[in-house]
């Protein structure tokens, strides 16, 4: 099955953009820099479990 190269679907059924690509992050507010420096605190879920 090829792959599709269209935005990815939420529930609702509609196309969501795509978010920043971690090097257009600020270095301070990458997940993984955040988590050495606040623990797991400063993190949400959804940062844990990219990681």
């Amino acid at each position: 099955m090829p792959r599709s190269r269209e935005l990815p679907i939420d529930m609702t059924g509609e196309p969501r953009p795509a978010g920043r690509a971690i090097r257009e992050v600020p270095v301070d507010e990458r997940p993984r820099e955040r988590l050495a420096k606040r623990g797991v605190g400063g993190l949400t879920a959804a940062e844990l479990i990219g990681l």
